[in-house]
């Protein structure tokens, strides 16, 4: 049952199928899933000519018919069938048949009810060699027959993990029959799949879907998610983007979501990425922390910092994002490029302190230099420098130099100054402030002195 939430996504889907921008999306699997063309009948059209059945076996195969289903009588519980019982009788007939010399079609009849049976005990060798049984009285049985026993046979040898033995009565009935059978092909595609042969289950299975689509119907879900699947691994994503979008219209999945979202990220189409990851979201699909993070980073570099802040926040309040100190800087940062400091700075302050360098404390300084917190920017200064390995230790020691002058400490800003010179980064801007704040120190120096002489 669809969750709750999934009941909203025909909206969803087609607000973001349009966005997405999809309805030329099919040019690619047209290409990949040529027309095919209709092979000659093997028998032209024309009816076989086969023997005719005795009443004796007629009789005999229908009180094997009786045991293996038998008729409810009016107003009585449903009859058991009794298989063992029908296949004593048949082994009986068969043996008679054999001592007189059955036709073909008699036998091929006798062989039909014995893999039937055999199959119903659930020995299914036993049916496959019934069946193969059957296939050598060609052709002197019903063609219809003949092709039903070897769709039989492929489905049985599959079963049975007996893949060549599957392909080749598979391969028999495409090269008997006078019709095509979009099922056929997709049967041959699993075996190809099971033999490891992925380019031929990839041609099987697009032409299994394609005839499906050319009739105006819709493909079972697991004919695409196998197309999908083998489209995908041989990393051909563009020819696998309409096969996801055709399965979100018929199928809608979170999964499928997902996967669109991850393959325009393949294939560098951000704004799609962000529109199917966002999609996905809007349903409530999200149960994964890369999902959160993902969309979130999509967001910002999009330039809407506080959307992908916000997304962030809530998968990490639903414990499903790690508050990790790489998460943390993540959030507050976006909070930051939303002019959010309030927001910003505490958690900027939880990711510094399980950092394992000084860099995130490093950020607090300019954090706090823009709320005019000066005592908290020269702190978190301290706090960065303790704990080395900075890459930006010039912007660290000219910004805390600018807080030390706002707080008229001039001898340590101008001692910051110097420091933040050392560095080719801040040199030039650092030299400036140095001078400027020496020039304030003395003018100070004086002030204080006239006041005491006065």
């Amino acid at each position: 049952m669809l969750s709750a939430a999934l009941f909203v996504a025909p909206s969803v889907i087609d607000q973001t199928l349009d966005l997405l921008g999809v309805e030329n999306l099919n040019i690619a699997m047209q290409a990949q899933a040529q027309t095919q063309t209709k092979k000659h009948c093997q028998d032209d059209g024309q009816p076989r000519r086969t023997p005719a059945m005795s009443e004796k076996i007629f009789k005999d195969l229908s009180k094997v018919t009786a045991l293996a289903q038998p008729e409810a009588e009016e107003g009585q519980p449903e009859p058991q069938p009794d298989f063992p019982g029908a296949k004593r009788e048949l082994d009986k007939v068969l043996d008679r048949c054999i001592k007189n010399e059955c036709n073909k079609y008699e036998m091929a009849s006798i062989y039909n009810y014995m893999g039937w049976i055999s199959f119903s005990l659930n020995d299914t060798l036993g049916a496959i060699k019934a069946y193969e049984l059957l296939v050598a009285q060609v052709p002197e049985i019903p063609q219809g027959l003949e092709l039903q026993t070897y769709l039989t046979l492929g489905k049985l040898a599959l079963q049975e993990e007996k893949l060549d033995t599957s392909l080749k009565y598979v391969n028999k009935w495409i090269a008997a029959s006078c019709t095509e059978d979009a099922e056929v092909y997709q049967l041959r595609s699993n075996i190809h799949y099971f033999k490891n042969d992925k380019v031929n289950a990839l041609k099987d299975i697009t032409r299994a879907v394609k005839m499906v689509e050319d009739k105006g119907q819709t493909p079972k879900e697991a004919w695409w998610n196998l197309q999908k699947a083998l489209l995908l691994e041989r990393e051909e994503y563009r020819t696998a983007l309409p096969v996801i979008i055709k399965m979100i219209r018929h199928y809608p999945k979170f999964q499928s979501w997902d996967q669109l979202s991850s393959i325009y990220g393949i294939l560098e189409q951000e704004t799609n990425q962000r529109h199917a990851l966002d999609a996905l979201y809007q349903m409530g699909g999200f149960t994964k922390e890369n999902q959160y993070i993902n969309l979130a980073y999509l967001y910002i570099g999009a330039d809407y910092p506080y959307k992908g802040a916000k997304i962030l926040q809530e998968g990490i309040d639903k414990k499903i994002v790690k508050a990790n100190s790489r998460n943390l800087q993540t959030l507050a940062q976006a909070y930051a490029a939303s002019q959010e400091l309030d927001k910003s700075i505490p958690v900027m302050e939880k990711a510094a302190a399980s950092a394992d360098n000084g860099d995130l404390y490093a950020q607090l300084v300019s954090l706090y230099l823009g709320k005019d917190n000066f005592s908290k920017a020269i702190s978190s200064g301290k706090k960065a420098i303790e704990k080395k390995n900075l890459r930006r230790a010039g912007e660290v020691h000219l910004n805390m130099g600018i807080a030390y002058f706002e707080q008229k400490k001039f001898e340590a800003a101008v001692s910051s100054f110097k420091k933040a010179k050392d560095y080719d980064a801040t040199s030039r801007l650092a030299d400036n402030w140095m001078r400027h704040a020496a020039s304030e120190w003395d003018r100070d120096t004086k002030l204080k002195e006239a006041m005491e002489d006065s």
